[in-house]
């Protein structure tokens, strides 16, 4: 629930900064309905909830292969847009992450921070199998350790994380890329056309 609020939040603000410096809910509109392959987005996140939340997914290769086709899904998307500004952002950022999971095999985290920030749970998992969702163990053999989940957000954020570089990327350019739906489709970087 605190990720959905955060997710809702995120989105808000991105919009009303976009409001606020001259965008137009009725430019939001049109812009989001023509992006291309716009419902790949969607598709993406239910098969990612399905395969990190869904009760019963138990086997680490299972849920590998999802996390997988969650990046096939979303790839198209960005490329379709990726002309729309803050897209370069947040396909740099999908990039990193997507090379640190192939390398290890999931998401490298440290399991005693997540045990800091009270995420015991999946602190218990990465401590008795080595991984919990999509994350995995950071250990000494850990490929590329800094592109893993490192980052934690202050007390007061809801979800404090840990965060990715990549992590931080995706949202800032899906920031952008939302302020930027609201101004006047002529004054995006490419001018979108229906799918």
């Amino acid at each position: 629930m605190k990720i959905l609020l955060s997710t809702l939040a995120f989105i808000s603000l991105a919009v009303l900064l976009g409001l606020l410096t001259g965008g137009r809910l009725s430019w939001l509109v049109r812009n989001t309905t023509a992006l291309r392959l716009a419902w790949l987005a969607p598709l993406a996140l239910i098969f990612q909830w399905v395969f990190f939340e869904l009760p019963g997914m138990d086997r680490h290769d299972l849920v590998f292969a999802g996390h997988l086709l969650t990046y096939a899904l979303i790839l198209p998307f960005i490329w379709a847009n990726r002309r729309m500004p803050g897209m370069p952002v947040l396909a740099a950022g999908l990039g990193l992450n997507l090379l640190v999971i192939l390398l290890n095999g999931g998401m490298p985290v440290d399991p005693g921070l997540l045990r800091a920030i009270g995420r015991v749970g999946v602190y218990q998992d990465l401590a008795s199998r080595g991984w919990s969702g999509n994350a995995v163990a950071l250990t000494d053999r850990t490929l590329l350790p800094f592109l893993g989940d490192w980052l934690v957000l202050p007390e007061p954020f809801p979800a404090r994380g840990p965060y990715s570089v990549g992590d931080l990327l995706i949202y800032a350019g899906g920031f952008w890329l939302l302020a930027g739906l609201t101004r006047r489709p002529a004054e995006t970087e490419a001018p979108l056309k229906p799918a």
